[in-house]
């Protein structure tokens, strides 16, 4: 699992890869990015994206997870985790958390943009609990942080796994130590 992807340059993306972008001058708009191949994009369909999200904690440390599916024969699942003590991280939940709306935008394999999409943002309970939560927590470390992340991995599964378990408005999910 990639630790945060806020404010990463397309240019580094992976394919598959997703990641927020915000706006230079207010940071007061976050964007979804993800990079797929362009064959995969096309494969979509006319299906929207879905948006689901979780708090993942683990001791003295948390995890935001956000995960977008898309496709109407076959789901494709991208993830990204954002670090509530990472600068850009926190700067970019402060603005998820004003806004009713998220842009999405796919880009294809030449890393142009392929499809661009606007849904509801439901994200925002999730974000103002999880702010609830972290507050109580002693700050912690990047090498935390990229811990938490692996235990996520072999406590919670694949990506598939982690998108049905995240079926809820309010996803909090206490790790084991």
């Amino acid at each position: 699992m990639v630790p945060a992807t806020a404010g990463k340059s397309l240019a580094h993306y992976a394919f598959g890869e997703m990641g927020f972008t915000s706006d230079a001058q207010s940071s007061s708009t976050a964007t979804l990015r993800v990079l797929d191949r362009t064959n995969t994009i096309d494969y979509f369909g006319e299906s929207k994206p879905q948006i689901r999200g979780g708090l993942f904690l683990q001791k003295n440390c948390a995890a935001i997870g956000m995960m977008l599916g898309i496709g109407q024969l076959v789901r494709y699942l991208y993830i990204c985790w954002l670090d509530y003590h990472n600068d850009r991280d926190r700067q970019l939940l402060r603005a998820l958390e004003q806004q009713t709306y998220l842009m999405v935008n796919f880009y294809g394999s030449n890393r142009q943009r392929r499809r661009l999409y606007l849904v509801d943002n439901p994200l925002i309970p999730l974000i103002e609990q999880a702010r609830r939560h972290i507050g109580r927590l002693p700050a912690w470390t990047g090498e935390q942080f990229t811990q938490t992340l692996s235990s996520i991995t072999l406590q919670c599964g694949d990506v598939s796994h982690l998108w049905d378990r995240l079926d809820a408005e309010v996803n909090i999910v206490q790790l084991k130590e």
